[in-house]
């Protein structure tokens, strides 16, 4: 009886065992088997976003093998900020490991009516979890160019995460680092779902490296982008030379089409926007504005435009000169208001023949007499010539007469008869009247 039934519990053992055996090697190969990140063993559900070549830089997905799922919870220090450092071993080169805008992506063209967008994304990425024991290690790099190195745009770092601990799907540590320095780990992350970082000035221009390490379940997700508001910029001002009370034309890009929406200043004073669209401000300069060179620029949504020259003038006015008449090359004193505190911008004219201008103010010109007789041996006079003054571009709104002639005068009743007498002209006595 007893080898009966030694025998029939060997049978059921020889049988038995081989099947037990397979079922231990597949469960041990399933625990232990790395996962081959951006490989044909990737996990089937990890989102790629769509890739264009003109804006995605290669990217390179790392999972080291057997690690501690448990990671300690220390801070990883930076070994040079702003550097790239070199991938660890085993890191294996996808275009698969989200995506990475390498340059800024182009505004879709707004309808005319619609409101300026108020932030572009200069890069982003989205990974996932395979799952597993081991770590993941996901390396991506970005370029970033700003508008201008010496006063770099606004830039703000957001990430979105699976929760960290807890039940389903979740990371049980996860990190963020940029170019080898440490944004987040577990320990500033934990507890929340998003975080957000002013990054202004800390990404240099070039190529950048984000890093994300994790470990968790399967299907865990971290979406990260960094943004920087739209800049307003401001290409022309027309004219950039207007009199107070003058049209003036603004052009450039990112407007807001609501008029009350553009703060124009000039000079650190607002000035009202009469008519707006997304690439174009008209407006007009108060009467009573202080003349002068000084600056233009457009704020929109709180971010300034770089600023432009624009010269705002009083419209010149002549009042008088200090003498009636006068001999060519005499100086004459020309009276009036707005002209420029910049000599070189202000111009006399007696009729269309220019002066030398030698000194003066913003009240009084100081102007050498041009000489109007090419033999200097004619006896001649010219009354009354118009005087008028240009200051830049704007020339005055009136003229005033002068009478110039050389030394000697003919009777103009008598000339071209014989033996007209030439009666010497007595200047003192005639600049006195």
């Amino acid at each position: 009886m007893k080898k009966g039934l030694l025998t029939a519990v060997s049978l059921v053992l020889a049988i038995g065992l081989p099947a037990l055996a397979q079922g231990d090697r597949e469960t041990s190969a399933g625990a232990s088997k790395a996962v081959k990140l951006g490989g044909d063993e990737r996990n089937p559900q990890r989102q790629a976003m769509p890739q264009r070549p003109s804006d995605v830089v290669k990217t390179s997905d790392t999972q080291a093998s057997n690690n501690d799922p448990q990671r300690p919870n220390q801070e990883t220090k930076p070994k040079s900020k702003g550097l790239i450092p070199p991938p660890p071993p085993g890191t294996t080169i996808g275009k698969d490991a989200g995506e990475v805008v390498g340059v800024r992506k182009k505004k879709k063209k707004a309808a005319a009516t619609a409101e300026a967008t108020t932030d572009i994304t200069v890069a982003s990425g989205s990974y996932r979890l395979t799952g597993g024991k081991s770590e993941e290690q996901f390396t991506t790099l970005f370029n970033w160019q700003p508008d201008d190195a010496k006063n770099q745009n606004q830039l703000t770092f957001t990430a979105t995460y699976t929760p960290l601990g807890g039940s389903g799907v979740h990371f049980n540590w996860l990190r963020i680092m940029m170019g080898g320095r440490m944004l987040y780990t577990e320990r500033t992350l934990q507890g929340k779902n998003s975080v957000t970082m002013d990054m202004t000035g800390q990404i240099p221009s070039g190529t950048n490296q984000m890093v994300i390490q994790g470990q968790g379940s399967a299907g865990a997700t971290v979406e990260w982008k960094i943004t920087t508001p739209i800049k307003v910029k401001l290409t022309s001002v027309n004219p950039d030379e207007v009199v107070v009370g003058g049209d003036v034309t603004l052009k450039g890009s990112n407007f807001d089409t609501t008029p009350t929406k553009d703060i124009v200043t000039i000079a650190n004073k607002q000035v009202t926007v009469n008519k707006a669209t997304a690439t174009e401000l008209k407006l007009k300069i108060p009467k009573n504005f202080q003349p002068g060179e000084t600056e233009v620029k457009v704020t929109v949504n709180g971010m300034a435009s770089k600023p432009l020259k624009i010269t705002i003038r009083g419209i010149p006015e002549l009042t008088g000169t200090n003498f009636n008449g006068v001999p060519p090359g005499a100086e004459l004193t020309v009276f009036g208001k707005n002209f420029s505190k910049k000599l070189g911008e202000n111009q006399v004219f007696f009729g269309e023949t220019a002066a030398s201008v030698v000194s003066g103010t913003t009240e009084q010109l100081v102007v050498v007499v041009p000489n109007f007789y090419a033999d200097m041996g004619a006896v001649s006079g010219q009354v009354g010539i118009p005087i008028k003054v240009k200051v830049g571009k704007i020339e005055s709104s009136n003229t005033v007469p002068v009478t110039v002639g050389n030394s000697m005068w003919e009777d103009p009743g008598l000339k071209g008869g014989p033996d007209v007498p030439q009666v010497p002209v007595d200047w003192r006595r005639l600049l006195e009247n």
